[in-house]
């Protein structure tokens, strides 16, 4: 994940790096659930692109460099703010807990799952 910087909006997003192919069905399908996702509780989608299409095909079986933009959500992870010894109060992690929760749920309405990453 590394953090860019939107020229048209001059604001920060997230952007993933992912070794896909536009053109396969399951990262269109994942793309096509990101981009349905319009929740307040989970990270937005903004856009997809794909980096050396000829490149690509020839040397590496069609898998390229997949750039996923998204969200820049900018206190991270709780993961990463207990990595950087930041502790929270009960209060804190109780609405960090409440929206998660309220995230999954609106995932799993639309009978979408959610796979954690490292």
């Amino acid at each position: 994940m590394f953090l860019a910087l939107d020229i048209s909006t001059n604001g920060f997003v997230a952007m993933k790096n992912n070794k896909a192919n536009l053109g396969n069905t399951t990262t269109k399908n994942e793309i096509r659930i990101l981009k349905s996702c319009t929740s307040d509780f989970t990270v937005k989608y903004i856009d997809a692109f794909q980096n050396g299409d000829e490149t690509c095909v020839s040397v590496f079986g069609g898998l390229c460099d997949l750039q996923i933009i998204m969200e820049y959500c900018p206190y991270g992870s709780v993961k990463s703010l207990l990595k950087y010894g930041i502790e929270l109060e009960e209060n804190q992690l109780s609405e960090i807990a409440a929206c998660c929760l309220l995230g999954l749920e609106y995932l799993h309405k639309k009978n979408i799952i959610h796979r954690a990453s490292d």
